[in-house]
């Protein structure tokens, strides 16, 4: 008997306190607005508004069912946003997103290995800060957060934990702590050190795991874009930190040095996470890209791995 469309124009008609900004608001005339609504009068058999002569306001009975439209209206907002979602990740529409320390190493090889078996895929990436990302998967404008642990995230949002990244200080050639002998890294803080913003590592505050008692140090400079980050430690005595596969290249071409453990003193280890809304149940195009995700991470190198070389 009440249709959603009567709730939306009800509750249009009392913030607008007019028939006729209303009408405006939802694109109809007001001859339309005021026949609908006295369409729905007949049928409950009571007056839902009465005119005022500077305004239009709820009767009685009007009230009460403006307190419903105000209950339901976001109830199905929200189950069609989820429909929407679901839909879209079974017809091969995903939208992600992803801190920068994670975007080349996990997420791109990832999505490339989704295209070769469904060349059809859609998908909007969002590389962008922590919270921002939180913020986006929270209001399901996203179906997966790639980075950190959301901080108290809804009882629906599920986390999957990557394998553990190995992190790396990395300096030019011929950097002067070279010249240092049996310096370890906390003893070496004359020189600035630089990272990735704190959206990014700070957000694993809490996920560091080192295999020694040494402390990461204190970073000086921070930055958003990670090519700057290089840019920066190549041309002074900087001490960059990164996630080891995202500077692979750049040692192998010999661009950047690793500190090597006997002056780094540890290893540092940051957890990475994959987050999700498990209700309504992912879609099929969503589960395809966390398991490649995840075997993306399996190839990583662990903590078992040898790096003494």
């Amino acid at each position: 008997m009440v249709e959603k469309k009567h709730l939306q124009q009800l509750l249009e008609i009392v913030e607008k306190g007019s028939f006729t900004k209303a009408a405006s608001a939802l694109y109809m005339t007001q001859a339309a607005l005021s026949k609908s609504i006295k369409a729905l009068e007949d049928k409950l058999g009571c007056v839902l508004l009465a005119r005022t002569p500077r305004n239009v306001v709820p009767t009685p009975y009007g009230e009460i069912l403006l307190a419903a439209a105000r209950q339901v209206l976001p109830v199905i907002s929200a189950a069609q946003i989820e429909l929407e979602i679901l839909k879209s990740s079974e017809l091969g529409r995903i939208a992600v997103g992803c801190i920068p320390c994670f975007s080349e190493v996990l997420l791109a090889p990832a999505i490339s290995a989704m295209l070769k078996s469904n060349p059809n895929l859609q998908c909007t990436i969002n590389t962008n800060s922590w919270e921002t990302l939180e913020d986006d998967l929270v209001n399901r404008r996203i179906h997966l957060h790639v980075g950190a642990p959301l901080v108290n995230p809804h009882p629906s949002i599920k986390h999957i934990e990557i394998p553990l990244s190995r992190i790396l200080y990395f300096i030019r050639p011929g950097h002067p702590i070279f010249e240092l002998e049996n310096t370890t890294l906390n003893e070496a803080q004359g020189y600035p050190f630089i990272k990735l913003k704190s959206q990014t590592f700070q957000a694993f505050s809490g996920g560091f795991e080192s295999t020694s008692e040494s402390s990461p140090p204190f970073f000086s400079v921070e930055c958003n874009d990670f090519g700057t980050v290089k840019r920066i430690v190549e041309t002074t005595d900087s001490v960059g930190s990164c996630l080891e596969m995202m500077l692979s290249e750049d040692l192998r071409s010999g661009r950047f040095m690793e500190i090597p453990p006997a002056l780094a003193g540890s290893y540092l280890w940051a957890a990475a996470y994959i987050a999700y809304w498990d209700d309504p149940p992912l879609g099929r195009m969503v589960q395809n890209l966390i398991g490649e995700l995840l075997n993306v991470a399996g190839n990583w190198p662990s903590k078992t791995d040898d790096h003494s070389d």
